[in-house]
């Protein structure tokens, strides 16, 4: 995003339990598969309040939170789809999960199970964390179109 433009970004953070909590205004955190874990866990469940009390459910206005099982984070995605101006419409919406973190930080180096991506616009690096069973020639294939999709050309 250009500094100065006001365009509204709003980047999902997904929860299914208790964790530290990111939450700003453009860290929006959402509970996935809120209608199943109201079952599961049972709404007297202080993880389940946490959950509650701490970000929105997928399961508000129109959803498929009862599919969340088959369809995880996308749940998330479908609610933001179908409940735009709960986000208060934003131009741009990301999503993430609770503990698999986008790095903004140039000063972070990659290793096995992560990559820093080149500057791309607003975004300086981006770290993405693979499984570690993930040998280098697999991450490798794997990454190939995103390094191509994203590699940051310099207009100057």
């Amino acid at each position: 995003m250009v500094e100065g433009n006001k365009n509204k970004v709003k980047l999902l953070i997904c929860y299914h339990k208790p964790a530290y909590l990111l939450k700003d205004n453009v860290m929006t955190p959402i509970h996935v598969g809120r209608a199943n874990a109201k079952v599961r866990m049972g709404e007297e469940n202080p993880d389940y309040q946490w959950l509650v009390n701490n970000m929105i459910g997928d399961d508000t206005g129109e959803n498929i939170s009862n599919k969340n099982d088959y369809y995880n984070e996308m749940t998330a995605v479908y609610w933001a789809w179908k409940n735009y101006e709960e986000l208060g419409n934003p131009d741009y919406i990301g999503l993430m999960h609770y503990r698999r973190h986008f790095i903004f930080d140039e000063n972070i180096k990659s290793g096995k199970n992560a990559l820093l991506l080149p500057p791309i616009c607003c975004i300086r690096y981006i770290k993405i964390i693979l499984p570690p069973a993930l040998s280098l020639a697999q991450a490798s294939i794997l990454l190939k179109p995103l390094k191509t999709l994203f590699t940051y050309k310099s207009s100057q």
